[in-house]
């Protein structure tokens, strides 16, 4: 994640599988990587009782943030989906914090 030449391309999401969900990332070079999004979700808090865990996606009370690719933000709706979208934003603040850390890149 701390490499500058990766970048996270977005979050796919499975409507039917919510455990398939997958983070997309790119590297300068062209190749990309997926990862399952639940392989990254105990980085989060536990979901708490009142916590959503009905999906939202593909009824009309769906945002449709999780339908784009490119889509970066974070959604509020209550939605099960919500908690890979805030992994979505924990994920793009630890890759900025990690580059602010060791600073700016030295000459090639």
């Amino acid at each position: 994640m701390v490499d500058p030449a990766v970048r996270l391309l977005g979050l796919q999401s499975e409507i039917a599988y919510p455990d398939l969900n997958l983070l997309i990332f790119e590297h300068s070079c062209g190749s990309s990587i997926s990862i399952l999004s639940r392989r990254l979700r105990y980085l989060l808090p536990e979901p708490g009782p009142g916590d959503p865990t009905v999906r939202l996606m593909g009824t009309d009370h769906c945002r449709g943030h999780c339908r784009r690719l490119g889509d970066l933000e974070q959604c509020d709706a209550p939605c099960s989906n919500a908690r890979d979208r805030k992994l979505i934003l924990l994920v793009q603040r630890m890759k900025r914090e990690a580059l602010e850390e060791s600073g700016p890149p030295g000459p090639a």
